[in-house]
């Protein structure tokens, strides 16, 4: 029963990391949770294999030990392949974390040079590592939030929440960061991902993360129209809530990071945008709704024209006034894209796209690109994603 279970459980890890070689549209949404669950948590699963592994492997190499079984023969075959595709994630950090700091620090639309002293990113200390090894053991917490209520221009009562820095004085009045949550325009919560943002208010930040009425029942230009409201609410009680008003970084996730980018780059409302922070976002939702597939889990053709209320065929104007890309042009506030490679749910040739366009505006523009990772790479914030996102995004609001 225990060689079954093993070989089970080893296919299942394969299978899991197989599919970020394939990027498509998987067809269950068990597929996409397995992809995330081995690429982001491969640690640990491969632990349990790993320890009965060598035990077997010394047990059965004694003399007198009785002969394999097909199934454990099989067994030991695939847990090394199964322990292989779930630490490809790490040994690919390691490998890929001095290119991503060196982007963060001296990439594109920075004027500083780097340090004369190193000849090569490759050379040198590695100081304030994104990924630590040991951080992936820590137990993360959910943070205690304000909850209050914020009106919109139609009379609506929406939730926000508010998550107080510690740090600092009485009075002390911190920067901040408006966080718009994703699902698709059509579900979503403010406190999803809460996990990470102990981390952001410790370091001096406080989070305020707005709600928005959705799809279908409410098309584009109304999550919009919510979430500026939402920051209006923010700037009024800025004294009382402890946020400086020109010391704002808006940050998004998935849905929520075309919406960040939206008010970042062409909203007539929201002002003195030190950065915006995009993960895993649609920036042009006619190329996302001509790319999409049929088989797609999140249904993003009907997904989007619940949002913009048609068709790119009938109306292109209207998916161009929702999407990013359109509104590029010179001075723009610094740009931080996270993608990972094998999202199926949103092509990361979104963020490609993006980036060539920033670049050609000379607008300041990084982009991190995860080759293991897949939609919500961040949803366990102590896994390598989820280390590398909330630590980059750190670093680019300390110097974007």
């Amino acid at each position: 029963m225990l060689p079954f279970i093993g070989v089970v459980y080893a296919a299942g890890l394969i299978l899991g990391g197989v599919l970020r070689f394939f990027p498509i549209f998987p067809p269950l949404r068990t597929l996409w949770y397995l992809h995330l669950a081995v690429s982001e948590l491969g640690i640990a699963f491969a632990i349990p294999l790993a320890l009965p592994l060598i035990v077997m492997t010394v047990v059965t190499a004694k003399k007198d030990s009785p002969p394999f079984s097909a199934l454990q023969g099989l067994l030991n075959i695939l847990a090394p392949i199964a322990i292989t595709f779930a630490m490809l994630p790490v040994l690919e950090t390691i490998g890929q974390e001095r290119n991503w700091i060196w982007d963060l620090q001296y990439g594109y639309g920075r004027d500083e040079k780097p340090d004369t002293r190193m000849t090569s990113p490759y050379v040198g200390e590695l100081s304030r590592p994104l990924f630590q090894f040991m951080d992936f053991f820590h137990f993360p917490i959910h943070p205690f939030a304000l909850n209050e209520e914020f009106l919109t221009t139609d009379g609506a009562k929406l939730p926000i929440y508010i998550y107080r820095s510690p740090v600092g004085k009485e009075g002390t009045l911190h920067p901040w960061i408006f966080s718009i949550h994703g699902g698709g325009w059509s579900n979503g919560d403010p406190r999803d991902l809460d996990q990470t943002i102990p981390y952001l208010t410790e370091s001096g930040y406080t989070v305020i993360a707005p709600s928005y009425r959705f799809t279908p029942t409410y098309s584009w230009p109304r999550q919009q129209n919510d979430v500026e409201t939402a920051y209006e609410y923010a700037i009024k009680n800025s004294e009382r809530l402890g946020i400086d008003p020109k010391q704002i970084w808006i940050l998004g996730r998935s849905a929520g990071g075309q919406l960040a980018l939206k008010l970042a780059y062409d909203s007539k409302v929201v002002h003195d945008v030190k950065g915006v922070i995009a993960l895993y976002t649609p920036t042009d939702l006619d190329f996302g709704y001509r790319w999409a597939q049929a088989a797609d889990i999140l249904g993003s053709r009907e997904m989007l024209k619940d949002l913009v209320g048609t068709t790119p065929d009938l109306d292109a104007a209207k998916y161009r006034a929702a999407s990013p890309l359109a509104d590029v042009r010179p001075g723009l506030p610094p740009t931080l894209l996270i993608h990972g490679r094998a999202d199926p749910l949103a092509w990361y040739r979104h963020s490609d796209r993006l980036t060539d366009a920033l670049r050609a505006a000379k607008d300041r523009v990084v982009h991190i690109e995860l080759p293991w990772a897949t939609h919500g790479f961040d949803y366990f914030p102590n896994s390598p994603s989820g280390q590398i996102t909330r630590n980059a995004i750190l670093r680019f609001m300390e110097n974007p």
